[in-house]
């Protein structure tokens, strides 16, 4: 997947409407944010104590598997990832899965969810799963932009609001 557009907004205001929703949105702006970035630049970082571009990626990767886990506890999470590509490509397909699962879920399903964390050994309710680590993958995705910009590797045009690439 190269570009990512979002689907036509949901007719109606739902729980599951309003996540899918986000999730789609992070997808493109994932999907966008990650396109075309040449291999050579996974190292760079703009400061000594920041993350490179690949850890950025490999985060996101983790947050996004994290999340799915919510509701699929049988997720498999991929050990054999090492290249922007391997990380952008199993990234894209976990939240296209995740979004998936979701379009198709009960309200009784969604609400079910719980979140797993390992910090404190408990589970958490669906709401830690919107102020955690799907927020979290938007940060990241604004790094990425950041620091494509900064080595020199501006993304392509595109509307963040609509969803669109605009070129």
């Amino acid at each position: 997947m190269s570009r990512y557009n979002l689907p036509p907004c949901p007719d109606n205001v739902s729980a599951r409407a309003v996540i899918s929703q986000l999730i789609s949105g992070v997808i493109s702006r994932y999907a966008n944010a990650t396109e075309d970035l040449p291999e050579h630049i996974s190292t760079f970082k703009v400061c000594d104590s920041a993350m490179s571009i690949i850890k950025v990626y490999k985060h996101i990767y983790q947050l996004s598997y994290w999340t799915t886990s919510a509701w699929d506890k049988s997720i498999s999470y991929a050990q054999d990832l090492s290249s922007l590509d391997d990380y952008r490509t199993a990234t894209l397909q976990t939240l296209i899965d995740l979004r998936n699962l979701v379009d198709v879920m009960s309200e009784e399903q969604l609400s079910s969810a719980t979140l797993y964390h390992k910090r404190t050994d408990s589970y958490l309710p669906f709401w830690y799963i919107i102020n955690g680590p799907l927020s979290d993958i938007l940060t990241h995705i604004g790094q990425i932009n950041s620091w494509r910009r900064a080595a020199g590797f501006p993304c392509s045009s595109f509307s963040p609001l609509l969803g669109i690439v605009t070129k």
